[in-house]
């Protein structure tokens, strides 16, 4: 299909998440119907314990993963996966469940997903049977892999870094309004 992708990029830690979801807000007041998912640190004494996997529309969150042993959780990497999260993530990105919205955000596409796990059956899916504009958070140097693996041709690289969020949110604004006429 023919989908416009925002990949929004930086290094661990620079923020992208918290990015994303400040560019989110600024595209719900232009009124951009945004589905998908982000994926807040969980943070305690300063040191990254795991992520949680929140919906965008309703705020709802749940554990993703954490970096230690959890009860029912499944290992990946370092990583110990709730299924639950999982599943979560998996049904708020079904082309089913995102008819009426705009934009699609995954936070984030990493080397699991170049591994085919975690979202790459749902990105898939979006990139083969959907035209919707995709907004993807990856890193910056699994960007090429990214790229290269969905054949992502119609892209705008967003560095957190170098980035004015207004601009950014103009930006994809004027696209998702050019991709609805």
């Amino acid at each position: 299909m023919n989908n416009y992708v925002f990949i929004v990029t930086g290094d661990v830690g620079e923020g992208k998440t918290t990015f994303v979801t400040e560019l989110i807000k600024i595209l719900k007041l232009n009124s951009i119907k945004i589905a998908g998912f982000i994926a807040p640190s969980i943070i305690e004494n300063n040191i990254k314990k795991g992520f949680l996997i929140t919906n965008i529309k309703t705020q709802c969150s749940k554990l993703l993963c954490m970096n230690e042993y959890v009860n029912g959780f499944f290992n990946i990497g370092k990583f110990y996966f709730n299924p639950e999260g999982i599943n979560m993530g998996v049904e708020l990105i079904q082309p089913e469940n995102i008819k009426e919205d705009n934009l699609v955000v995954i936070d984030e596409v990493g080397i699991f997903e170049l591994d085919n796990l975690v979202w790459s059956e749902s990105i898939d899916n979006l990139i083969k049977k959907t035209s919707k504009n995709l907004l993807l958070i990856v890193r910056e140097g699994l960007l090429e892999n990214v790229i290269k693996k969905w054949q992502i041709k119609n892209y705008t690289l967003i560095n957190v870094r170098a980035s004015n969020i207004d601009n950014i949110a103009s930006l994809i604004t004027k696209q998702i309004k050019l991709s609805i006429l």
